[in-house]
């Protein structure tokens, strides 16, 4: 059974994120055919054609690409390299969670990671091996977990990559979490900087989650899905269920960020009238 706030949450995410937004739009068209027709038609094709070109692959990779362009580049080998031998270099690295999946049919572990949580798990191992630095994986119990993300994780780094976690943050149920509480467990053992492993369309909401919590962050984005129109075929122009995910992704990226913003400033505002 989902907790009230993260169904409200779901539920309010899902009428202001693409594809069900403009189809909403298109519905709210036909309702106003008869009232206000010239409104009514207007609304009705502007919703769909919002639907149908964000399924197209050529305004999907535009799109997270402008997101992923707000981030950080991939990190280079040679960048690593500058990174750890350069002053003050990080002294661990954080790996977000991004889900679990749970199925009694699966053997031998019933709960695995996600495929996007797979691919941050790879990448985190990976820059520990050309690092050596030690590794934290973070994500917390939610609803339909049946054991914290950061458990799985890291099952899963030290079983299939050799890589054993050092710390497990368990508490946390989203980026701003995440942030929060990996800061909360590295500032105890004297970590002040590290690199932070996501995929390149969520890192500049991760970015943000970890500004102001005390960690320098070195981003180490993956994972890059724009940019492909730039040789743009025919079937870059056909709609694809991917392309709409993609679309998906931006448009979650985008709120998620405008929201915690939002939060930031409130509370801002909350803490200059108290003063």
């Amino acid at each position: 059974m989902d907790d009230p706030v993260i169904a409200v949450k779901r539920l309010l995410a899902a009428l202001v994120l693409l594809p069900i937004a403009p189809l909403l739009i298109a519905l709210l068209g036909q309702l106003l055919r008869r009232s206000r027709p010239r409104l009514g038609g207007g609304l009705t094709v502007a919703g769909l054609l919002v639907a149908l070109v964000t399924s197209k692959p050529i305004v999907s990779q535009a799109l997270i690409g402008w997101v992923e362009a707000a981030g950080a580049p991939a990190l280079t080998a040679e960048r690593i390299r500058a990174v750890i031998t350069g002053p003050s270099p990080p002294t661990a690295i954080v790996i977000l969670g991004g889900g679990t999946r749970f199925d009694a049919r699966e053997h031998p572990d019933q709960t695995s990671l996600k495929s996007g949580t797979l691919e941050r798990v790879m990448a985190g191992a990976r820059l520990a091996r050309a690092t050596g630095l030690p590794v934290l994986v973070s994500g917390g119990q939610g609803p339909e977990s049946r054991e914290p993300e950061a458990a799985t994780m890291a099952r899963t780094l030290a079983r299939d990559f050799g890589i054993k976690a050092r710390w497990l943050e368990r508490r946390s149920l989203d980026t701003s979490g995440n942030a929060r509480e990996s800061a909360r467990m590295l500032s105890e053992t004297g970590v002040r900087r590290i690199f932070l492993v996501t995929q390149a369309y969520h890192m500049p909401r991760a970015l943000y989650a970890f500004d102001g919590t005390g960690l320098k962050v070195v981003a180490a984005p993956h994972g890059f899905l724009g940019g492909a129109g730039r040789h743009a075929t025919f079937w870059q122009w056909v709609p694809a269920p991917s392309a709409m995910y993609a679309s998906w992704l931006a448009s979650h990226e985008v709120a998620g960020l405008a929201w915690y913003r939002l939060v930031r400033m409130v509370r801002g505002s909350h803490k200059t009238a108290q003063e």
